[in-house]
C-alpha cells in the first residue's frame, strides 16, 4: 500500500466492523513494505488478538511495548496513539494478558501504564505503576510516570516527590527537572520552580518548552523585567 495511514485507517474499521481477520491481511500487507511501522504492527497484534488467538498476539505486542518504552523510533507516535485510541477497549485487556505472562518485563509494564495514563484509568495506571516500583525501586522511567498520573489526579504533593525522586536518581535528565519546576510552580513555591527550570533550560538550553515554562514561572512569579530578558533571550 502506498498510502499506509490511509490503509491504517481501513484496516481499523474492519476492527470496528468485527472484521479482524481482514484488518490482519491488510495489516501484513502493509509491514511487507516497512516491517517497522509501529502503528501497523500495533494493530496487528491486536487484530489477531481480538480473534482469540492471542498466543501469537502476544510476541507482537510486546515487540510494540519495547519500543515504544524505548523511544527507540517516534516516526509512527501519533498514529500509534491514535491506534490505542480507537482499539482501547481491545488494548486494555490484551496489554494487561501480556503483562500477566510477563509480569517482571519493565518495557512491558511502562507501555501499559503509559496506555493506561493516555485513557486517563489514573488508578490502574497507578496501581501497574506501583507493583512495577516494588519490583524496581529504582526505576527512573516508572517514577517520572508516576509523578505524571499524580499530577493528573490533582496530588501535587505527591507529583513534586516522584520528581525530587528523578531528578536524584537521574540528575542530568532534563525532564525530570522541568516536571519538578512545573509542579513547585502549581504549588506556588516559584523560587525552587526557577530553580528546577533553570536546571533544566542548563541541560537542555535547545529545548523550547523548557524555556518558555520557565518566563511563565517567572511572571507568576511577579518577576516582569527577568522574564522580558527571558523572553529577549530566546529571540
Amino acid at each position: 500500500m502506498q498510502n499506509w495511514v490511509e490503509g491504517l485507517n481501513v484496516a481499523l474499521d474492519c476492527v470496528d466492523a468485527g472484521k479482524s481477520a481482514e484488518a490482519e491481511r491488510l495489516c501484513q500487507r502493509m509491514l511487507d513494505e516497512d516491517g517497522e511501522n509501529q502503528a501497523v504492527l500495533l494493530l496487528l497484534g491486536l487484530a489477531i488478538g481480538a480473534q482469540g488467538e492471542f498466543a501469537r498476539a502476544q510476541p507482537i505486542l510486546v515487540r510494540v511495548g519495547h519500543a515504544e518504552a524505548e523511544g527507540s523510533d517516534r516516526r509512527y507516535d501519533a498514529a500509534a496513539a491514535h491506534v490505542r485510541w480507537r482499539c482501547r477497549t481491545l488494548v486494555a485487556p490484551l496489554y494487561r494478558e501480556c503483562l500477566r505472562c510477563a509480569p517482571e518485563d519493565s518495557p512491558l509494564r511502562y507501555c501499559v501504564a503509559g496506555f493506561l495514563h493516555e485513557v486517563h484509568a489514573l488508578d490502574d495506571a497507578k496501581d501497574v505503576l506501583a507493583e512495577g516500583l516494588r519490583r524496581h525501586p529504582r526505576w527512573p522511567a516508572a517514577h517520572q510516570l508516576l509523578g505524571m498520573v499524580h499530577a493528573d489526579k490533582g496530588q501535587f504533593g505527591a507529583a513534586i516527590a516522584q520528581f525530587r525522586l528523578v531528578t536524584t536518581l537521574v540528575p542530568l535528565d532534563p525532564a525530570g527537572w522541568a516536571n519538578l519546576g512545573m509542579m513547585l510552580k502549581v504549588e506556588g513555591r516559584f523560587d525552587a520552580a526557577l530553580k528546577a527550570y533553570d536546571r533544566a533550560v542548563a541541560l537542555a538550553p535547545g529545548n523550547a518548552r523548557y524555556r518558555v515554562n520557565r518566563t511563565v514561572a517567572l511572571l507568576h512569579a511577579g518577576r516582569m523585567r527577568d522574564a522580558w530578558r527571558d523572553c529577549q533571550a530566546r529571540g
